[in-house]
């Protein structure tokens, strides 16, 4: 059985667990695709929100994965090509199933995780709540430890793109830090351990 990627605990302070699955993110012939996910919401940004605006709002998000192919096929560059396509694909599927929209993968580097050598996928979307818009920023890493791959990543609001009043605009802008939410999210990504 396999189990999700450790996080210290110190590091996910102010974060809580609220979904842990094993299914299967995609499938590749004759390999049996295992994921086991946990994701993490920032609940103080979401109540933030909902305190000055009175809609409830979104908050931050951080997930992480660890993903086993059965039997292992050698370790080769093509595969671990395939595995980011595959799983970035999904993560943009899993960003549409919490309510963003015009998701848009916006690039992809090199990323170092634990000395390893990852994949960083950037992603830009919206995401519409009561009669607000806010433009969103997301990330999602993918590396090879032995033949197994780990994800993390995740998703923060940016800026406010619309609202009814400039009053809400600017109460929830005061709320949103792009530049420290990325820097967390990627001190958490690098802070991950493989189970």
């Amino acid at each position: 059985m396999t189990s999700a990627p450790a996080v210290p605990t110190e590091q996910l302070a102010g974060w809580r667990l609220v979904d842990e699955r094993v299914d299967t993110p995609f499938d590749i012939k004759l390999i049996t695709v295992t994921a086991h996910t946990n994701v993490y919401e920032d609940a103080e940004l979401s109540a933030a929100i909902q305190d000055s605006t009175g809609i409830e709002g979104p908050g931050r998000f951080f997930l992480t994965s660890h993903v086993v192919l059965k039997p292992q096929p050698p370790t080769s560059e093509a595969l671990r090509r395939l595995v980011t396509d595959r799983v970035a694909r999904d993560f943009a599927h899993q960003l549409r199933d919490r309510g963003f929209t015009r998701v848009e993968e916006t690039g992809r580097r090199a990323f170092s995780v634990s000395g390893a050598d990852a994949r960083l996928v950037s992603y830009e979307s919206t995401y519409a709540f009561g009669t607000i818009t806010l433009d969103v920023q997301g990330w999602l890493a993918v590396w090879q430890v032995g033949g197994d791959f780990l994800l993390a990543g995740g998703a923060y609001p940016t800026s406010v793109r619309n609202a009814a009043s400039e009053e809400t605009a600017e109460a929830v802008q005061a709320l949103l830090h792009p530049s420290e939410f990325r820097d967390e999210l990627f001190s958490l990504v690098r802070a991950v351990e493989p189970p």
